[in-house]
């Protein structure tokens, strides 16, 4: 009996388990390399940020993102320093910051066109915990003294979405929509938050497991 409790409990585990590195939003670059497009955004020179709304809970623990350098002959898959940052919303733009994490991430080839060819770029980053159905915002910035007019690559967008925000370092944010470009691209994977039955199932299997060892 208890090694089928023990059994049991690895495979509740286990299932817990299953839910990491789950993409819970993503807003692709377009095929179309006519609508392809980016946005410089660098920590000393301009930030752009996206909104965005997770349909249930969860941690976020890896983003990818697509971009190029408008800069001839730099070599977009040496690994550079990038400021990922996670905002609240607040009035139709991004208001207070909830997390920053800093990463280092080299750009990979994704034979995609646009002015540039453009190169996606991955990280794994400290959990953030978001909640569901609720409006944030993402900036992702490249982060190297002096710039290397790195540019963030657009997505397609839909009526509803807000637009992009935009601001120098102190100042506001100001959102735009230009000619129909509101979106940025970004993947976000997380851990989502576990389901009460499955937190019920692996307490009530170690409960078990520890009354059947005190008997015996």
């Amino acid at each position: 009996m208890q090694r089928v409790l023990v059994a049991a409990l690895a495979s509740l585990v286990l299932s817990a388990s299953a839910f990491a590195d789950v993409v819970v939003f993503e807003r692709l670059p377009a095929a179309n390399p006519d609508q392809n497009r980016g946005l410089q955004s660098e920590t000393n020179l301009l930030e752009i940020a996206d909104d965005f709304r997770l349909s249930a809970g969860a941690a976020i623990t890896s983003v990818d993102w697509w971009g190029f350098i408008a800069r001839a002959g730099t070599d977009e898959t040496v690994p550079r320093d990038f400021l990922i940052s996670f905002y609240a919303h607040a009035g139709g733009s991004p208001g207070a910051l909830i997390a920053s994490r800093s990463v280092t991430a080299g750009g990979v080839a994704t034979g995609l066109f646009g002015s540039e060819e453009i190169y996606k770029y991955s990280a794994s980053i400290a959990p953030v915990s978001l909640s569901g159905s609720t409006q944030y915002w993402i900036s992702i910035q490249e982060d190297e003294v002096g710039g290397v007019r790195w540019l963030w690559q657009s997505a397609a967008s839909a009526a509803t979405d807000l637009g992009f925000g935009t601001r120098v370092p102190g100042s506001s944010w100001v959102v735009r929509d230009v000619s129909g470009f509101k979106n940025v691209s970004f993947v976000l994977s997380a851990v989502p938050e576990p389901g009460t039955g499955l937190l019920l199932a692996i307490g009530g299997a170690t409960y078990l497991l520890i009354r059947r060892r005190r008997r015996s």
